[in-house]
C-alpha cells in the first residue's frame, strides 16, 4: 500500500530526512569555500597594505633626500651620509657604501657606520675596487647595472679576500661575514662615477620595490656629484679669472661675480649694486635687456622696503620674494615689467 502526503501538501518524515542529508552534504562545501575566500582576501589587502607602506616609505626617503641636496647644494658629504641611512634603514642592510673613483681605482666615500668607517679610515683608504667580476660592486662597474648576489660564498667568481680587506668596516659580521650582497652603479651620462653596495650577514635577498628605491637613490646621488663637481668647476674659474685680471680692477671682480652667481643658481639675470647716499645704483649686471639696465641705471632702487634690494640691505640678510608683483610693499613694477 502506497502512503499518501497529507491533505495540506506538507512534506512527509521521509522526505523531510532527505532533504536535510542533502543540506548537510552542501552546506560544508560552502563554509569551506567561504572561508578560503575570506583568507584570500586579507592576504590580498594585507599585500596591498604592504606595497602602500612601502611606497610612502619610500617617497618619504626620497623627499627627504632632496630636502638635503637643496638645503647643502654644495655639501656633498652630507648628501651621501644621509643616503647611506636610508638606504640601510628602509633596506634593512646592516652596512650600506659608496664608492667613488680615486687614484685610478674605486675607493669607500661614505658608509652608514660612519663611526666605525672613521675609526679605520687609514687602512680602509688603502682597499681598492676595481670594475671585475671578482666583487659585487665591481661587477655593477664593469657591467653597468644593478648587481644583486645573494650568496656571495655560493657565488663561483667571487674574490673571499675582499671580505677580508674590508674586515673593520664590516666588523666580520657576527664572524660570518656577509652573504647577500646588491651593488649598484652610479651613471653619468652611462659612465660609472661610483656605485652603492648593500650587504646582509645573512642569505635574505633584497626585494624588488628595495632595488628599485635603491636605484632610484643612485639617480639621486648622481645629481649631488655632479652639482658639487659644476660649482667646484665655476668656483675654480672664478678664482683663475679674478687672480688673472688685476686684483684693483674692482669692476671686472664684480663682473666675474654676478656671472658666477647667475650661472650658479640658474638664474636667469643678476645684479650687484652698492649704497650710496641712500640708493642702490647697479655696479654690474648680467642677463640684462638694454631697455632693463637703462631703466635701473636711471632710477635706483632706494633704501626702503619698495625694492627687494632695498629690503635686504634694510634688513641684513638675504631677502626672497616669491613673485613681487603681488607684493604691497614693492613699488618697482615698472622695473620688473621691463626686466620680465
Amino acid at each position: 500500500m502506497r502512503r499518501r502526503s497529507r491533505a495540506s501538501g506538507e512534506p512527509t518524515k521521509a522526505q523531510r530526512r532527505k532533504t536535510a542529508a542533502r543540506k548537510s552534504r552542501i552546506a560544508p562545501k560552502a563554509v569551506r569555500h567561504r572561508g578560503s575566500a575570506d583568507a584570500t582576501l586579507e592576504t590580498v589587502v594585507a599585500r596591498l597594505t604592504g606595497d602602500l607602506h612601502d611606497s610612502l616609505q619610500q617617497q618619504t626617503a626620497t623627499s627627504e633626500v632632496l630636502r638635503v641636496i637643496s638645503r647643502s647644494p654644495f655639501d656633498l658629504q652630507s648628501v651621501l651620509d644621509t643616503l647611506m641611512q636610508l638606504a640601510a634603514r628602509l633596506c634593512d642592510a646592516e652596512i650600506v657604501n659608496i664608492w667613488r673613483p680615486k687614484d685610478r681605482a674605486y675607493r669607500l666615500a661614505a658608509s652608514n657606520q660612519s663611526k666605525l668607517y672613521h675609526e679605520n679610515k687609514e687602512s680602509l683608504d688603502n682597499v681598492a675596487i676595481e670594475p671585475n667580476r671578482g666583487t659585487v660592486i665591481g661587477r655593477a662597474l664593469l657591467e653597468g647595472k644593478t648587481v644583486h648576489v645573494h650568496d656571495v660564498q655560493a657565488d663561483p667568481d667571487y674574490n673571499p679576500n675582499f671580505a677580508v680587506a674590508v674586515g673593520p668596516l664590516f666588523n666580520l659580521l657576527h664572524g660570518g661575514g656577509f652573504r647577500t650582497v646588491l651593488g649598484v652603479p652610479l651613471l653619468s651620462q652611462g659612465v660609472p662615477i661610483g656605485g652603492i653596495a648593500l650587504t646582509r650577514s645573512r642569505v635574505h635577498p633584497f626585494t624588488e620595490n628595495q632595488i628599485k628605491l635603491i636605484e632610484t637613490f643612485a639617480d639621486q646621488a648622481v645629481i649631488a656629484i655632479e652639482n658639487t663637481r659644476l660649482s667646484e668647476a665655476e668656483r675654480e674659474r672664478t678664482q683663475q679669472l679674478t687672480e688673472s685680471r688685476s686684483t684693483f680692477d674692482l669692476q671686472i671682480v664684480f663682473a666675474t661675480l654676478v656671472e658666477s652667481a647667475a650661472r650658479l643658481c640658474r638664474a636667469d639675470k643678476a645684479t650687484i649694486m652698492r649704497l650710496r647716499d641712500n640708493q642702490l645704483p647697479v655696479v654690474a649686471t648680467y642677463g640684462l635687456s638694454n631697455n632693463f639696465a637703462d631703466y635701473i641705471r636711471a632710477h635706483p632702487p632706494r633704501l626702503d622696503r619698495s625694492s627687494v634690494s632695498g629690503r635686504t640691505l634694510l634688513e641684513g640678510r638675504p631677502v626672497q620674494v616669491a613673485d613681487v608683483m603681488s607684493d604691497k610693499d614693492y613699488q618697482f613694477k615698472e622695473a620688473a615689467r621691463l626686466g620680465g
